[in-house]
């Protein structure tokens, strides 16, 4: 902006530049962060054209006076045009940068992957209620709670023995699940994991008029796991689960949202 100010200080008169540029200049730099760049430029313009016209006393001036005129007129017109491009640059820009893609962070993932990893072996390997518990040791807080589709509190930290004596009595391979990690990302505290547990495809016969047609059924449960950043690493204090457990989501490839997708009213 200032290097227009310059260009629009040279319509002024060489005596009057001499006497007030560098003030003008510090009133100009002051006022551009409160009032529109444009408004300033058309005052440096008919200022220009006051001073060459108050200063004309011969028809050689006033020559002169209107060949500032017409500069003016012509740094004018170029002058919004330069300011028309930089507006329509600046309003793309703004649309483009306004939604920008998402990126995951490879480094977010890959922990929250090696969290997951260490404690579903551990789960497996796990023989003893003591070898539970060091398991929930290393993966949650002691504030940690798990949360139905509801909102509602299912569990505490402290509820949380019988399930574990219930996994407990589990065959080994039947006790962690698998995952697939939609999403991980963290911020100065807190980290946020989003993934489809247990997802799997079945097929499911009886499903339609002819009781022979197979079809194949995707199904997973949506959660989301809350982690804050402790003096020990990542503790997780909140389980979220978004779906009932095995929720079909695509049948034969096709998502079942599909069917209820809401658009405008025609």
């Amino acid at each position: 902006m200032l290097k227009i100010f310059d260009l629009l200080m040279h319509l002024y008169p060489a005596p009057f530049r001499a006497e007030f540029e560098t003030e003008m200049r510090a009133v100009f730099a002051a006022q551009m962060s409160d009032r529109t760049p444009w408004i300033e430029f058309l005052a440096l313009i008919h200022g220009a054209a006051r001073e060459r016209l108050f200063t004309t006393t011969t028809l050689r001036t006033a020559v002169s006076l209107g060949g500032g005129v017409a500069c003016a007129f012509s740094t004018q017109a170029l002058l919004y045009r330069a300011l028309l491009h930089v507006l329509v640059i600046g309003l793309f820009a703004g649309v483009a940068g306004a939604q920008p893609l998402p990126k995951q962070d490879p480094a977010t993932l890959e922990t929250a992957k090696s969290i997951y990893q260490k404690a579903f072996t551990a789960l497996r390997d796990a023989k003893t209620m003591d070898d539970m518990r060091k398991i929930g040791d290393s993966l949650d807080a002691p504030e940690w709670i798990s949360v139905d589709r509801f909102g509602r509190t299912l569990l505490t930290r402290s509820q949380a023995d019988r399930e574990l004596e219930s996994m407990l009595a589990l065959p080994p391979e039947q006790r962690a699940s698998t995952m697939d990690i939609i999403w991980a990302e963290h911020d100065q505290t807190r980290m946020i994991v989003v993934a489809w547990m247990f997802p799997r495809e079945e097929v499911r016969t009886g499903m339609d008029a002819d009781p022979k047609i197979n079809h194949r059924l995707s199904r997973a449960t949506l959660i989301r796991d809350i982690f804050e950043s402790t003096a020990n690493g990542w503790r997780r204090i909140r389980h979220e689960k978004f779906l009932p457990n095995g929720t079909v989501l695509a049948i034969d490839g096709k998502s079942i949202a599909e069917r209820n997708r809401v658009t405008p009213a025609q």
